[in-house]
């Protein structure tokens, strides 16, 4: 049953946030416990490169819904969000399908990172490329990203500097892994008395994230699955039971949002692609 916004879930919320607003630091122990759950996340992975490649294939129940348009979310465990030491891991896959255009289609447009404020507006509000790689076959590229929190209660600005690997198995299958490497908070972002926080300092609502996605071309289009991972600050005890449900509720919608927004973007550059390879015949 979908989670309905409450006033007592939303004035939870509204507490939560107050709580986190008064500050904390990232603990060594808690990217540790990160770091920690990567590695098996990684691992999983491998597993799918050598075996079953994608996710919905699991479920043929799935592979229809996704086959017909919907969007298909889940939590990668049924326990979510995942506690470590002072902070929570939040592990998420979606799948989407985009009918009529092809593997290098998707590809192009994810790393057209140019214009990732125009595909995924009003979220990310600037994106500069410090360095993209040439390889066809394998790319390496790193580049910072701004977004923005709009929240009932503040406007919170993170810059995420982030590493992205896009590998090329064969033809039809691709797959990339993106990582961050340093996450600052702006305070009071959008404001004149905007201003960035130190590393590992800020409200704790993301300390990190990471995301590891596939790619299938098949049955007229392509399969895009994304795993989105983030880590953040913990939630006080007395406030878990009404929290981590509309947690759960915000990361579901994040994730959807993305992949409409992606298959939105690809959809939108192949059919411009078509127009103007007819022009110029």
């Amino acid at each position: 049953m979908e989670m309905k916004w409450t006033v007592k879930s939303v004035v939870a919320l509204a507490v939560v946030f107050s709580v986190a607003a008064n500050g904390a630091e990232l603990k060594p122990e808690t990217e540790q416990g990160w770091e920690d759950y990567l590695v098996r996340a990684q691992a999983r992975m491998t597993d799918r490169l050598q075996c079953r490649f994608l996710w919905v294939d699991e479920s043929e129940q799935r592979l229809k819904r996704v086959r017909a348009g919907e969007f298909v979310i889940a939590p990668i465990q049924p326990k979510m969000p995942i506690a470590v030491r002072h902070g929570l891991v939040h592990d998420w896959i979606g799948a989407a399908f985009i009918p009529g255009v092809h593997i290098e289609d998707v590809i192009t447009t994810v790393r057209e990172y140019d214009r990732y404020v125009e595909f995924y507006a009003p979220s990310v509000t600037d994106m500069q490329v410090i360095g993209q790689s040439e390889n066809p076959e394998q790319a390496s590229d790193r580049f910072i990203l701004t977004m923005v929190n709009k929240s009932f209660f503040s406007k919170r600005g993170l810059e995420c500097e982030s590493v992205s690997n896009y590998v090329r198995l064969d033809a039809h299958h691709w797959y990339s892994q993106s990582h961050g490497v340093r996450i600052q908070e702006w305070a009071q972002y959008g404001t004149s008395r905007q201003h960035k926080l130190p590393a590992g300092q800020g409200t704790g609502y993301l300390w990190n994230v990471s995301t590891m996605s596939r790619y299938e071309e098949r049955d007229g289009g392509v399969y895009v699955e994304i795993e989105a991972l983030a880590l953040s600050r913990d939630v006080p005890v007395e406030f878990r039971m009404v929290a981590y449900p509309i947690i759960k509720k915000v990361s579901q919608s994040a994730l959807e949002t993305s992949l409409d927004q992606t298959r939105t973007a690809v959809k939108k550059r192949a059919t411009t692609a078509k127009i103007d390879y007819k022009e110029s015949q």
